[in-house]
């Protein structure tokens, strides 16, 4: 037996995530200090996240390995048909969440108060979005969570944790940790890249005059 007010049926068969990482704004907002300078910010923030998101809605057109043109609309489509949605999750390198990400786990119940606008040509991606973003697919779910864990909670910490009296805590938690470790591998990487190429370089331009004296000598 369940409580309506806590559990809603979900009538998709799969509710799928893509990740995408954004690169930061290339032009800094204008800034002045004021009591909505921290709003300002965040919608300027939010925009520049939901350009990322509208680019998973609008897939790009490609071809297959024999050449069948396959239409980006046209898989959008498909995983209609199929009863699928699709939550675009994109990040910024600050680790700030897009709108359709706030609002499917907990920060905000709306996904955007500016809502993507699509091309006639893309009816595809316009539905997928208004399915994404409203009833009945799930919103605010750590808070749903939340409500569950107090009905029966067994201890005063969740998930084994003495930090995080809640699934919402622990899950933003363990999501913070994933964010930052994958940021730093990518760091990692791209500095082992940048110096080892110059290292290379700098050793044949060392060598090759050297050879050169010793010929000449």
């Amino acid at each position: 037996m369940t409580d309506d007010n806590i559990h809603t049926p979900c009538p998709y068969t799969t509710i799928g995530a893509d990740i995408t990482i954004t690169h930061s704004l290339h032009t800094a907002p204008p800034f002045e200090f004021s009591e909505n300078a921290i709003s300002s910010l965040s919608a300027v923030a939010n925009k520049h996240l939901q350009k990322f998101e509208r680019r998973k809605f609008m897939r790009c057109n490609k071809r297959d390995n024999n050449s069948n043109f396959i239409a980006g609309d046209a898989v959008i489509g498909e995983l209609i048909r199929a009863n699928m949605i699709l939550l675009p999750f994109a990040i910024d390198p600050h680790g700030r969440w897009g709108p359709i990400t706030q609002s499917f786990l907990s920060t905000s119940t709306t996904a955007s108060k500016t809502p993507l606008q699509f091309p006639t040509t893309r009816p595809h991606a316009l539905t997928m979005y208004n399915r994404a973003t409203t009833h009945p697919t799930p919103t605010n779910i750590l808070h749903t969570a939340d409500e569950v864990w107090k009905l029966n909670k067994t201890r005063r910490f969740f998930g084994h944790s003495y930090t995080a009296p809640t699934p919402q805590i622990h899950t933003i938690q363990n999501l913070g940790l994933g964010i930052t470790k994958a940021f730093s591998l990518h760091l990692r990487n791209s500095i082992k890249r940048s110096t080892t190429s110059p290292i290379q370089y700098q050793n044949t331009e060392v060598t090759s005059p050297t050879s050169h004296r010793s010929q000449l000598n």
